[in-house]
């Protein structure tokens, strides 16, 4: 693959990344306007809800109230992510680059 056209690939990877960012930023805000803690919404009958929970820290509140610790984090795993998808040339798999652009 030349490299233009990876460039252009990695932007859709992005545009996707982008969209995905949004509709989670979206539904937040919905979720923090519209419910009171502890609320659920069912969206498919006993399969999926939305409950309004919230945690400031990583699975079961693990290092809660480290949000510096979680930022600086997710910054430098999305650099590495994007430095993957540019340049590393073996993961010019199409399907495995979807799933790195929705982490």
């Amino acid at each position: 693959m030349k490299k233009t056209q990876a460039v252009e690939v990695a932007v859709l990877y992005i545009i996707l990344s982008i969209f995905i960012l949004a509709a989670d930023m979206v539904t937040k805000y919905f979720v923090q306007r519209k419910m009171e803690p502890y609320d659920s919404i069912p969206v498919i009958k006993n399969i999926f809800h939305i409950t309004y929970v919230q945690n400031t820290g990583a699975a079961f509140s693990i290092l809660k109230g480290k949000i510096f610790f979680f930022t600086a984090v997710s910054v430098i795993i999305t650099l590495i992510i994007v430095f993957i998808i540019l340049y590393v040339k073996y993961l010019q798999i199409i399907l495995l680059n979807i799933c790195l652009s929705l982490i």
